[in-house]
């Protein structure tokens, strides 16, 4: 990274030690965390939003997939959190093209959103598969890191390089891979990306300001 940058967001789920986090000096940026209850108990997920808070981290969100399995038990989850730790509790419905929710689950979701509990639907008439040409801040304004220093331009894109079934979707002209922190190769994109390959990630298409051109 430049020796002097700016954060002005991060996404975690907070499944590893945040003790770097809590040393910062400067705690004004947005933290978005991600609770996964397949991954982490909601005790051990509060007692680091708490340590959060603790430490003078004001702009923290947490957001919640309300997949068919949890739907049920979204509305405790909210009050749960809030209530305990005070920040925001953003739940959002499950999008896969490829999955059909039942009568029943259709009927709880209308509930949630007529009560205002769910967020507003940011995917509405939104095609998964669009392969047309978009313009992004993916890879100049955000990156995703994974564990061994790999440095990608947005989620999608490390789904795209990394993971089957997703490299044969990928337009094999769009380059996602930015390098490697810990090589010391890695290099952001100084103008915005241009790319036809679909993206169906949420939170690359709200972090990046994705554009159809």
């Amino acid at each position: 990274f430049p020796r002097k940058h700016v954060i002005s967001c991060m996404v975690t789920n907070l499944s590893t030690g945040i003790d770097k986090l809590l040393s910062l000096k400067k705690k004004e940026f947005r933290i978005m965390t991600s609770y996964h209850p397949e991954m982490v108990s909601k005790e051990a997920f509060v007692r680091n939003l708490l340590l959060l808070k603790e430490h003078g981290f004001r702009n923290v969100t947490i957001n919640f997939v309300a997949t068919p399995a949890h739907l049920k038990d979204a509305v405790e989850l909210k009050e749960y959190f809030e209530s305990i730790v005070g920040y925001y509790f953003r739940l959002d419905t499950y999008k896969d093209p490829y999955y059909s929710y039942s009568k029943g689950e259709l009927d709880t979701i209308r509930s949630l959103k007529r009560a205002g509990i769910i967020a507003k639907d940011r995917t509405e008439g939104y095609d998964f598969n669009d392969t047309s040409l978009k313009k992004c801040k993916a890879g100049k304004n955000l990156f995703v890191m994974i564990a061994n220093g790999n440095v990608y331009s947005c989620l999608e894109g490390y789904y795209y390089s990394e993971c089957e079934p997703y490299k044969q979707k990928c337009n094999k002209s769009d380059v996602f891979y930015l390098g490697n922190v810990f090589k010391g190769d890695f290099k952001r994109y100084a103008k915005d990306k241009l790319c036809h390959s679909p993206c169906a990630e949420l939170c690359d298409r709200e972090l990046a300001g994705v554009k159809r051109l």
